[in-house]
């Protein structure tokens, strides 16, 4: 699946089932986000919920996995998360 697919897929999959896990922010980062994923590739997803809980995140990924039919990697963005994370996700991330 290309990158423009996957954005495409992921704007509606937050407009219409990312607020009941509480996500207020959710974007692509890493092989995806650079254009360098290939069949093989998982998709790398970074969110901001308002609700932060376990539950919440093994649902979201989940259904994400669900969604996508591909491995998923949910990284939820908290001022807690790791400095070299943060910059690498920050370095490539779209946001949708």
């Amino acid at each position: 699946m290309d990158k423009e697919r996957i954005l495409t897929l992921l704007k509606q999959y937050k407009k219409h089932t990312a607020p009941r896990y509480g996500v207020v922010r959710m974007g692509v980062f890493g092989s995806v986000a650079r254009g360098s994923s290939n069949a093989a590739s998982d998709i790398d997803i970074v969110v901001k919920l308002n609700r932060q809980n376990l539950i919440n995140t093994i649902g979201l990924k989940q259904s994400l996995e669900d969604f996508f039919g591909v491995p998923v990697d949910v990284v939820n963005y908290t001022e807690n998360l790791s400095p070299l994370l943060k910059q690498r996700i920050n370095k490539d991330v779209i946001y949708v």
